[in-house]
């Protein structure tokens, strides 16, 4: 009878069902935790990019809100001073155009974005184009005969050659030397947009002329007689929340501040 045998040293062919079952279960704890990095990832990056926005939308608004006011000044119109502080909407002794309907509230009791809004409403100068002419002066190219200064504004008729260039400039009274301010009021105001998005809006007249951001949860203004150690006179801060909630259903806030000095006449 013939015997055979395997040859001493040669490997073992195929894997035994303990060392497949041991594959698999490392292979799957590796694959849950890689699974489980890549969501914790993607929720970090979510979370960044709401942030993100909020800071971007937000500073953006502040800096937009410093340009409008830097033109402004404490003066007073039709009987009454501005810069003039808003509660809600409610104009107070302002005109009537100032009032709007009011933001939805999403803060609660105790949450540092929760509170009325405290909007304002400001004068603006009245604007003039104004040319540099080829012989060095200024034309005032939308202004009446009467309201030309001679040191200063020229009849356009009398420019030499093309103008070097055209801008807008605040108009200054002939014969005060101050800013003439317009009749027609500039406001901030925070309300629902058609989304049900609160708006921080910029409006001249009551009627918006441009959207500063979205998703503001509260907005106070302050001046030098709301806040007489925090705010310097002649000046206003505004402090700005924005509040939403990102992909994964978590709220993201961004809260920010800037003191904006106006015009010194």
């Amino acid at each position: 009878m013939m015997h055979f045998t395997h040859p001493r040293g040669r490997a073992r062919a195929g894997f035994t069902l303990l060392e497949v079952a041991i594959s698999s279960s490392v292979l799957f704890l590796i694959t849950a935790a890689l699974v489980q990095q890549l969501e914790s990832t993607r929720r970090v990056a979510l979370v960044a990019r709401t942030g993100e926005r909020l800071h971007a939308s937000g500073t953006s608004a502040l800096k937009a809100v410093g340009d409008e006011l830097r033109r402004s000044a404490r003066t007073w119109v039709d009987g009454v001073e501005y810069p003039l502080l808003c509660v809600d909407g409610d104009p107070g002794a302002g005109p009537g155009y100032l009032a709007h309907q009011g933001a939805i509230e999403h803060a609660e009791i105790g949450e540092p974005d929760h509170g009325p809004n405290v909007e304002l409403a400001f004068a603006m100068p009245q604007m003039r184009r104004l040319a540099e002419g080829a012989d060095g002066r200024n034309y005032c190219l939308d202004c009446d005969e009467d309201e030309l200064d001679p040191d200063m504004y020229h009849d356009p008729d009398e420019a030499v050659g093309d103008f070097a260039r055209i801008y807008q400039a605040p108009y200054i009274d002939p014969v005060t030397g101050l800013v003439r301010w317009s009749d027609e009021l500039a406001s901030l105001a925070v309300v629902p947009d058609a989304r049900g998005r609160n708006a921080l809006e910029l409006r001249v007249a009551g009627v918006r002329t441009k959207t500063l951001a979205r998703d503001v949860e509260r907005i106070v203004c302050d001046t030098s007689a709301t806040d007489p150690v925090g705010v310097p006179v002649g000046a206003v801060r505004v402090r700005l929340w924005l509040r939403s909630r990102d992909e994964t259903g978590a709220l993201q806030r961004w809260r920010g501040e800037s003191v904006i000095h106006l015009r010194n006449d």
